[in-house]
Order: C-alpha cells, then sequence, then structure tokens
C-alpha cells in the first residue's frame, strides 16, 4: 500500500523547523529517521499533511550528559545512547528514554526524533525538542 497524499518540506535549520511546525499545525510530522514513521504511513495508520525532514540539520545528532540532566538531540541514534549511558555511568538512561531494551539490529539506524520531537507521549522527557538545539 502507498501512503496518503502529504507535503514534503526539507528544514535547513531548528528555526526553520519550528517556523514550519507553527505553519502547518497538527498535521505536520517531523521526520528524522522515518524507520517507524513511514511503515505507518504505508499502512495508512498514520496520515500526516506534511512530513518536515531534519535529518539534515547539523547539531541534532548527540547525547550528552551534564550536571543539569542529560540532553538529547533529536537525530540521536538508539546506539549511541546506549553507548552513553555505559560511559556516563548512567544505569536508567536506557528504560528512561527508550522504555524497551534493545535488541542491537535497530538500535543501529533508529533515531529518537519521533517521541522527542513530536506532540506524542514522551515529549517531556527531552526539552532540547521542545526548546532548541542545545
Amino acid at each position: 500500500m502507498k501512503p496518503a497524499p502529504f507535503s514534503y518540506y526539507r528544514a535547513r535549520s531548528v528555526p526553520e523547523t519550528v517556523a514550519l511546525l507553527a505553519e502547518l499545525g497538527d498535521g505536520a510530522k517531523i521526520l528524522a529517521g522515518g524507520q517507524s514513521l513511514v511503515p505507518m504511513m504505508n499502512f495508512r495508520l498514520a496520515r500526516p499533511s506534511a512530513l518536515i525532514d531534519i535529518t539534515r540539520i547539523p547539531g541534532l545528532d548527540y547525547p550528552r550528559a551534564g550536571p543539569d540532566g542529560l540532553h538529547i538531540g533529536a537525530l540521536t541514534r538508539h546506539r549511541a545512547v546506549e553507548l552513553c549511558q555505559r560511559r556516563h555511568g548512567a544505569a536508567a538512561v536506557r528504560r528512561w528514554v527508550m522504555g524497551v531494551p534493545l535488541d542491537g539490529r535497530s538500535g543501529q539506524r533508529g533515531a529518537r526524533g519521533r517521541p522527542c520531537g513530536s506532540r506524542s507521549r514522551g515529549a517531556d522527557r527531552c526539552p532540547d525538542a521542545r526548546g532548541g538545539a542545545g
């Protein structure tokens, strides 16, 4: 099956992404990797009116642990979060951010942008996604 028609935008910066979200409204979704959204669109379980592709915005692929907590960029891969957990000794990082253990196969490619960058459950866990790039 093919997805329902939608508009496609490739954002070049975080401010441009925020402006597009404001302009396009609730029907717009952020595309950070597409590992879960695209298959859902193909089966028409998700029907966004617009996709905003953020995959080419530089500087959004980081996990950083600091004195004020963990900051995770919208394009951070599962594997990078797991390595951050090992490096900084944050035992609950994976459970807190991802909710489930990784199986090693999908963890290499999946990005955390969907829950962190969208208006979905879990968005409150990622303040960087709501307030800027870092």
